[in-house]
């Protein structure tokens, strides 16, 4: 039988075990907040990939307002997967999977090494896999809003090739759209 002085300690005890409790899962969720964004989940080295359109950005985003923004969506867990899955070696490179196709159709347009390298740059930075339409809008390894009719979409080749005539189009040259998407976060 518990005397009531007993019963105080004991409920204070549990008092005090409930407060510290509070204290660390509010502290482990403001060390969980620091390090994510809503709408976006973190990749470490890779940067950070929005929950809804599988899309990746390289510098901390600010939060989505996109509605339901923090449920993983196919497209989203297909690009975590895939980032976690790349080695990189510290002071290595992040390593394309359709570099060899994307610099062999870039060819057609730019002999210049500087040039396809920048071509491969801007596909590693827009979309790493071909056939991905995001926001049911932008298609292919660039990320074209609108490809033209020929494009075959999930054909790096096909993909590369009309995300050259974008690129042609607008920018004349890989490079001059690159330093258009590091400054922009879009070409």
């Amino acid at each position: 039988m518990t005397t009531v002085k007993e019963g105080f300690v004991i409920r204070r005890s549990l008092m005090v075990i409930m407060v510290v409790a509070a204290f660390l899962t509010t502290a482990q969720s403001a060390l969980a907040a620091s390090q994510s964004v809503y709408g976006y989940t973190c990749i470490g080295g890779h940067g950070w990939v929005n929950n809804v359109t599988g899309k990746t950005v390289s510098a901390k985003p600010s939060p989505s307002i996109e509605p339901n923004a923090n449920v993983v969506s196919a497209a989203a867990l297909k690009a975590i997967q895939y980032l976690r899955s790349i080695k990189v070696s510290r002071g290595g490179k992040r390593t394309h999977p359709y570099e060899a196709q994307i610099k062999e159709a870039g060819k057609e347009y730019w002999t210049d090494p500087a040039e396809l390298d920048a071509l491969v740059w801007i596909s590693a930075h827009e979309c790493m896999e071909p056939g991905t339409i995001a926001r049911k809008k932008y298609k292919g390894l660039f990320q074209l809003s609108d490809p033209p009719d020929w494009m075959k979409l999930g054909d790096p080749a096909s993909e590369t090739k009309a995300g050259c005539e974008y690129i042609k189009q607008r920018y004349r040259t890989p490079l001059k759209a690159k330093a258009f998407r590091m400054s922009n976060g879009w070409y």
